[in-house]
């Protein structure tokens, strides 16, 4: 049961039953660092409450009775005022309502409220004292690469997986009212690139409708703490100091977003390399900007672009590795100069050109192309180190902001691996336009704002 290359415990298998909620908090129980499990049994069972309460929520009140009317001397029908008819409806809160959707008014529409984050990609873890405490709880490729196909999803597991976040799941406000679930298969490699684990994993997102058959999904990310940035020995001094930040739960893009997506928004396809299901590029930070304007006034969400903490944590999905797929990257990994190489992996290939979204592997979260494709815009401007940087995922914008450079991440199909790590991190003119740059990720964090 213990992957002695991982350092984690291969459990999951053995309780396939358990949910992913209960399971994550077991893999936090037997984390190999102090530092990263509960503090205290009062920690624990707090956690195990919140678990309990998402898992079995409260019913639904029974609606109230009306008492009979009247007898009518009259076969007229009787009048019943506005107020009565109110109050005859019953009141329900959100959290009675598994799946419900939250009503967006327009003055959250503003792409840069910070409650819900749609990221814009375009060219865009005492084992048997916790499972104790929780009953008494419960009882009280050789050619081009092919888009990756969707299965039936089985229970999720994790690697080192973040801290759980104690606040709710946010609640999009999509036509079906529920979330649905994908399955997809996570890989690590080890630094001679040769897989040395595989595992299936699942997510919850949903689908936001552009129209003329455009879809944009929504992939829910539980947030987390992760210690953001470059240890000593590896990336530059801009990666530092490492620190710790703390990300609310947020929903953002599975894929980078496409020229199809760009076009049903924005009625323009300003790509180089052109393509329905490629990522769009040679799109500046402000032409970005307008799309999650131009997104949220259609959808009646507020779209807007992730911070680069949101990003990054969402690109790692647990992982400490320079990349979400270990401590290398392969030419059969993702799109990026495969001639090159980062550690003892052998050379790859090098495409000379952008690949369909969801081409390769996703990481632990579900999410697509996060190394490698195109660059990818985030809020922030562009700081030289982590020093005074937020720890709460915000972005970090300077006050005179008007076009500093701004923040961008992942690296292209044109980029070096050493760029394409999660923590590599670059500053662009906010007017760039370049077929290696940019895309964006969108993301929505809490039930009242939407990040992009």
């Amino acid at each position: 049961m213990y992957h002695a290359g991982q350092g984690t415990f291969k459990w999951r298998p053995y309780a396939p039953d358990l949910s992913p909620q209960l399971a994550d908090f077991i893999d936090r129980l037997m984390h190999h660092k102090a530092d990263d499990r509960p503090k205290d049994t009062g920690e624990i069972l707090q956690t195990l409450a919140r678990i309990k309460s998402k898992l079995y929520p409260p019913p639904l009140p029974p609606p109230p009775v009306s008492p009979p009317p009247p007898p009518a001397v009259q076969p007229v029908p009787p009048t019943v005022s506005r107020n009565q008819l109110a109050g005859s409806i019953p009141t329900v809160s959100r959290n009675q309502l598994a799946g419900s959707i939250p009503t967006v008014s327009s003055n959250q529409l503003a792409p840069n409220r910070r409650s819900f984050i749609a990221l814009a990609s375009f060219t865009a873890i005492a084992a048997v004292a916790g499972a104790s405490a929780w009953e008494k709880l419960r009882s009280g490729d050789s050619g081009e690469p092919q888009p990756v196909a969707i299965e039936p999803t089985p229970e999720p597991s994790s690697r080192e997986t973040p801290e759980p976040s104690s606040r709710e799941t946010p609640e999009p406000k999509n036509k079906s009212n529920t979330l649905s679930t994908f399955s997809f298969q996570v890989v690590t490699v080890n630094d001679r690139g040769q897989e040395i684990d595989s595992e299936r994993r699942s997510a919850e997102f949903f689908t936001e409708d552009l129209g003329n058959g455009v879809m944009l999904e929504m992939v829910f990310i539980p947030g987390g703490s992760f210690m953001m940035g470059s240890p000593d020995g590896e990336g530059r001094d801009s990666e530092r100091p490492q620190h710790r930040v703390t990300v609310p739960d947020f929903f953002m893009s599975r894929y980078q977003v496409t020229q199809a997506q760009w076009q049903a928004i924005m009625g323009n396809s300003p790509s180089y390399f052109k393509g329905e299901n490629l990522p769009v590029e040679k799109v500046s930070w402000y032409d970005v900007k307008k799309f999650c304007e131009k997104l949220s006034q259609k959808t009646d969400r507020a779209y807007r672009l992730p911070s680069e903490a949101e990003w990054e944590y969402a690109c790692r999905a647990g992982t400490t590795t320079p990349f979400h797929f270990g401590e290398t990257i392969t030419s059969d990994l993702a799109n990026y100069r495969g001639t090159s190489t980062y550690a003892k992996e052998p050379k790859g290939k090098y495409r000379e050109k952008t690949t369909p979204v969801g081409s390769f592997p996703p990481n632990a979260f579900g999410l697509y192309d996060m190394h490698g494709n195109v660059w990818e815009w985030c809020e922030d401007t562009w700081h030289g180190n982590y020093q005074g940087a937020p720890t709460d995922g915000s972005a970090r914008v300077a006050s005179n902001s008007n076009n500093n450079r701004r923040l961008a991440r992942g690296c292209s199909w044109d980029g070096y691996p050493v760029n394409c790590r999660g923590a590599s991190r670059y500053g662009r003119a906010p007017d760039l336009r370049s077929y290696a740059l940019l895309t964006s990720f969108f993301t929505m964090s809490n039930p009242y704002t939407v990040l992009i």
